[in-house]
């Protein structure tokens, strides 16, 4: 059992179209967690240039708090664990620009972790009486790096629209100092082509098909013993998921109080990498629909 108790405030500003501000801290100042501190703001200004409105945002986050208490402390019949952790540290600083007659956005990120806290998996060979290798066994932990860890990361949304025809498109880019500790996809692209067109001007048809991609990397495993996810053990071989399309197709429509679906996941089902996760594979193709009736007067 834990208490605390602590004290912060806020201020914003959130009413006008030109400057729109949030700013706030709070300090941890009585229980486990005594000394804890965690500070955040953001702002934007919203300005005219020509028929277009730009937008300019900014995001500062600074936090020193203790590791979650799980991370601490932790008893089951198949993992035990009681651990005296150093604070995280997470400094980020992150901007954003947007043009809303265009549908861009483009936003960057740095990020600094010291004392990054983290699960990790453990593999030990199991061999026969003959000495030939038979499996591994599995455990999980919790580990907290040493020194700092950089991210940066780039994205860009770019929504299209001609007439009937729509296109969203997002591509995402990552890098970080340590990927065998905090490993992320290099590249993450996601896009969305559909159509909008009415039928007898009551009937409002949706149809398109989205993909999700992003580059190969060795994923965070999922551990049954915890319900979470640990990095690879980098001693022993490891698991690269990614670097293949999940595509999937939709029709929605829409008719006064009733609205539908049909979603065809996984279409281009086949040969590949098709894993969201190391040993856990994607669904094969399935068809799922629903019909939605809102009565009310």
């Amino acid at each position: 059992k834990e208490n605390h108790i602590t004290v912060g405030g806020e201020i914003s500003k959130m009413q006008g179209s030109l400057i729109h501000y949030n700013a706030g801290a709070e300090f941890w100042a009585i229980g486990a967690r005594a000394g804890d501190l965690d500070v955040h703001g953001n702002g934007d200004l919203n300005f005219r240039l020509g028929k277009d409105t730009v937008r300019l945002e900014a995001l500062v986050k600074f936090q020193n708090l203790t590791a979650p208490f799980y991370y601490r402390h932790f008893h089951s019949e198949g993992l035990w664990w009681d651990n005296s952790l150093s604070r995280e540290t997470h400094t980020r600083v992150e901007g954003r620009l947007t043009l809303d007659r265009t549908h861009t956005s483009l936003r960057f990120g740095m990020e600094n972790i010291s004392n990054y806290t983290h699960l990790a998996t453990t593999l030990t060979p199991v061999y026969t009486d003959d000495g030939k290798f038979k499996n591994y066994a599995h455990n999980v932990s919790v580990r907290q790096q040493s020194g700092s860890i950089q991210v940066l990361s780039a994205s860009l949304r770019q929504d299209l629209h001609f007439g009937f025809f729509h296109w969203d498109n997002e591509v995402t880019w990552q890098h970080t100092t340590n990927g065998d500790v905090l490993p992320l996809p290099v590249v993450s692209v996601y896009t969305n082509p559909y159509v909008v067109f009415h039928i007898a001007k009551v009937l409002r048809v949706e149809i398109g098909a989205d993909m999700r991609y992003f580059t190969s990397y060795y994923a965070p495993d999922y551990s049954p013993f915890i319900g979470l996810y640990a990095v690879q053990d980098t001693e022993q071989p490891r698991v690269k998921i990614g670097n293949y399309p999940i595509i999937n197709a939709y029709a929605n429509f829409a008719i006064k109080r009733v609205r539908g679906y049909i979603n065809v996941t996984h279409v281009n089902e086949g040969n590949g990498n098709a894993f969201w996760a190391p040993h856990y594979p994607i669904d094969p193709l399935s068809i799922h629909f629903g019909v939605s009736w809102n009565f009310y007067d």
